[in-house]
């Protein structure tokens, strides 16, 4: 095979699905199988204009075949989109077997670069947030549902009492996943900070509450599905998420709530809506 390049330049180009078209055709053999997940990621940023110019090349050997951007390209096509990209011409096949070892940057590594707290926390409560607002239910949360790193940046910086509502997931961690406490209470307090800032404290410490409190039925609840469990990361956030409603609602709305109401919901139909705040 003859050299199609004979020294290395770069290209910043404005790729179109044409042309990214045109790349996937002339790619080098091995390509590993595109990840579905992450093609519909780059797709879904570059069709909401959240797709920035990082530098990341996409790289052509010296033969004139792509050995790196195949999912970019696909991208491209899938959003059908113009997308400005830097491309490298002129690279050595053998890079092909050395690329991609590293890890990705998540939303939780950009809080930190960021200078956040309890960036884990943070990054998942707004995942569940987001998703919330974008669906009004979670179903399907937990099977890699994407949320863009610069959508989880923008409402952080449009609800910086996230931050606060964070802090009152991690005091409650010990009965509920603190992501999940944390995105309730900045939903709650969407609708009333007070109520919202009182229920936690009472589902932390169990005080001043009556017999039939339904704050006080979901605390027993969770405590004694946290004693079956060595840790709560095998519990369903959206259970977590419906039996902490379902207590708000009832608590709201002056009725009581039962465990065996609670415990229940595990026996729905998995695609079912969950219950929303009051």
């Amino acid at each position: 095979m003859n050299k199609k390049y004979s020294k290395c330049f770069t290209s910043i180009v404005n790729l179109t699905p044409k042309m990214a078209k045109e790349l996937l055709d002339n790619q080098i053999e091995g390509q590993r199988k595109p990840a579905k997940r992450t093609v519909n990621q780059y797709a879904d940023a570059m069709k909401r204009g959240l797709w920035l110019f990082s530098g990341v090349p996409i790289i052509i050997d010296w033969f004139g075949r792509m050995i790196d951007g195949q999912q970019r390209c696909l991208g491209v096509i899938k959003s059908e989109t113009t997308t400005k990209i830097l491309i490298v011409y002129g690279i050595d096949p053998k890079v092909f077997l050395v690329l991609d070892k590293g890890k990705r940057r998540g939303i939780c590594d950009d809080f930190t670069i960021n200078g956040e707290i309890s960036c884990r926390v943070l990054a998942a409560a707004i995942r569940l947030c987001l998703l919330h607002k974008e669906r009004k239910n979670l179903q399907g949360a937990g099977d890699g549902a994407f949320v863009q790193s610069a959508d989880a940046l923008a409402y952080l910086d449009n609800n910086p009492s996230m931050r606060e509502s964070v802090q009152v997931g991690n005091r409650t961690g010990r009965i509920v996943k603190p992501a999940v406490g944390a995105f309730l209470h900045q939903l709650f307090s969407e609708i009333n900070k007070s109520a919202a800032d009182a229920f936690f404290d009472a589902l932390l410490t169990g005080e001043n509450m009556t017999a039939k409190s339904p704050i006080l039925a979901l605390r027993n609840f969770l405590l004694y599905r946290r004693a079956q469990r060595k840790s709560l990361s095998d519990e369903k956030s959206t259970y977590q998420v419906s039996w902490l409603i379902m207590a708000w609602n009832a608590h709201r709305e002056g009725r009581s709530l039962t465990q065996a109401k609670l415990d229940s919901w595990r026996k729905k139909d998995p695609k079912e809506p969950i219950p929303q705040p009051i």
